[in-house]
């Protein structure tokens, strides 16, 4: 594991809540910021020792507190939902968070509806903020099989 051991998790669905399964195997210590606090998918993460925090992600104060002593933003919001990085970005500047991983998950592809990605990425380099990027193609639940 590396030298970060608190981890914020911001849209803990699907990839997300991969993602926090497997942070809290290794006993790294995991806040997720959810617009729901009460979904039933979120519960076996709490059970496990994961914090849940009800944000609103367009909220930059709230989501600035919620951030507060965590060291890693792991952003895993649906398409749906880019544009909330903006004001996730920047309130994790603002709590002094060490490292920002934005959507970036499946194909690196900055035209259409994925121009908002390359705009994060814009944002998070203007605000000097030091950041990671995941692409892996395409996910086989998507494949018709």
């Amino acid at each position: 594991m590396s030298k970060f051991t608190k981890f914020a998790i911001i849209g803990a669905g699907g990839v997300g809540s991969c993602i926090a399964d497997d942070l809290l195997k290794a006993n790294a210590t995991i806040t997720i910021l959810t617009r729901d606090d009460g979904k039933a998918e979120l519960q076996p993460l709490k059970e496990r020792g994961a914090t849940l925090a009800k944000v609103n992600y367009d909220d930059e104060t709230s989501l600035q507190g919620a951030l507060v002593g965590s060291e890693v933003v792991v952003c895993s919001i649906n398409s749906q939902h880019l544009a909330s990085q903006f004001g996730i970005a920047r309130a994790a500047k603002a709590a002094g968070i060490q490292l920002f991983v934005p959507t970036e998950f499946g194909f690196r592809d900055e035209d259409g509806a994925n121009a908002t990605k390359q705009e994060v990425r814009q944002l998070l380099n203007k605000l000097d903020m030091p950041s990671t990027l995941f692409h892996s193609g395409l996910w086989s639940e998507y494949l018709p099989l």
